[in-house]
């Protein structure tokens, strides 16, 4: 059994992930699972995916791996590349 964990930029990815990769990489014994970045406010308080640096997505993404580091399980990121935060490694 193979498991792929997902962590997700926004409310599109994780609707696209939900919608199209789930039932496609479950027909080939292939267990997905998603989680949505912390999401950033906004001036109207109301709330949006979405990640402001580098270092929180990166920490969100070893805290599951320590949770879940066995043999069967994958792990992988989802985010747009516009407007990529300041801090994304070879960025620059």
């Amino acid at each position: 059994m193979t498991r792929l964990h997902s962590i997700v930029e926004g409310q599109t990815e994780e609707a696209f992930f939900n919608r199209v990769l789930v039932p496609h990489l479950s027909a080939s014994q292939i267990y997905p699972d998603v989680q949505l970045l912390s999401p950033k406010r906004v001036a109207s308080r109301q709330q949006k995916g979405g990640w402001t640096s580098y270092v929180s997505a990166r920490r969100h993404l070893e805290r599951w791996m320590k949770q879940d580091w066995n043999e069967g399980v994958w792990f992988t990121t989802m985010f747009d590349l516009y407007a990529m935060p300041y801090d994304f490694p070879a960025l620059k």
